[in-house]
C-alpha cells in the first residue's frame, strides 16, 4: 500500500446560484451512490466498468449531470462496495446492507481544471485565491478557495496532484472543501 499526502482547501463562502449549482449535483449524486451501492454489494460487482456498462444508458436517461459523473460515481459505489465485502466476509459488518453517511463527490480531470491548475486570482484586498473551474449540470462554474502554508510549501517542492479530487459540501456555511491528493 503507498502512502499519499492529502491537503484540503476550503472555499470562501459561495455565492446562492453557485452552491446551489453543486448541492444540485450532489443530491443527485448521493441518490445515485446510494442505488448504485446497494446494488454492488447484492449483485457482488467488484468492477466499476461492468458497473458502468450494466447502468450507464439507465443513468443518462433518468439523470440529467454531467457524463463524467456517472464515472465517477461507478468508481466511488465499487470501492464502498468492496470494502463492506470485505467487512461482512471477515464477520465486520454492523448491517446487511452498507449504510453511506458522507458522500464526497469525486471529481476526476474532466470535471474540474486539472491542466490549468494551480490558477490564481487576486481579490480586492491583495489576497491570493486558488480558483478551480468545475462543471454543473448549469455550465462551468468558478471555485475560490483559501490556499494556506502548507499548500504553497507542497507546490513550492514540486509537489505534483492526482487527476482526482474529492469535494465535501458544507451546507451551513455554504461552503465547499476540496481535497487534493499527491501523485
Amino acid at each position: 500500500m503507498k502512502l499519499t499526502r492529502t491537503v484540503v482547501l476550503e472555499s470562501l463562502p459561495l455565492t446562492g446560484k453557485k452552491f446551489e449549482a453543486i448541492k444540485e449535483i450532489y443530491d443527485e449524486y448521493s441518490e445515485i451512490l446510494t442505488f448504485l451501492t446497494n446494488y454492488a454489494v447484492e449483485n457482488k460487482v467488484k468492477s466499476h466498468l461492468k458497473l458502468r456498462k450494466i447502468f450507464y444508458k439507465k443513468l443518462k436517461e433518468e439523470h440529467n449531470l454531467p457524463t463524467h459523473y456517472y464515472y465517477t460515481v461507478c468508481q466511488d459505489a465499487v470501492t464502498r462496495a468492496k470494502s463492506f465485502l470485505e467487512l461482512k466476509k471477515k464477520g465486520k459488518a454492523k448491517t446487511e446492507k452498507p449504510v453511506i453517511r458522507n458522500v464526497s463527490l469525486w471529481l476526476d480531470d474532466v470535471l474540474w481544471d486539472y491542466k490549468r491548475f494551480p490558477q490564481f486570482d487576486t481579490l480586492k484586498n491583495g489576497k491570493r485565491i486558488l480558483v478551480i473551474g468545475l462543471t454543473t449540470k448549469r455550465g462551468r462554474i468558478k471555485l475560490p478557495l483559501k490556499p494556506h502554508k502548507l499548500f504553497f510549501k507542497y507546490l513550492d517542492e514540486g509537489w505534483k496532484l492526482k487527476a482526482g479530487v474529492k469535494l465535501h459540501i458544507v451546507e451551513k456555511e455554504r461552503k465547499v472543501l476540496a481535497c487534493y491528493s499527491r501523485l
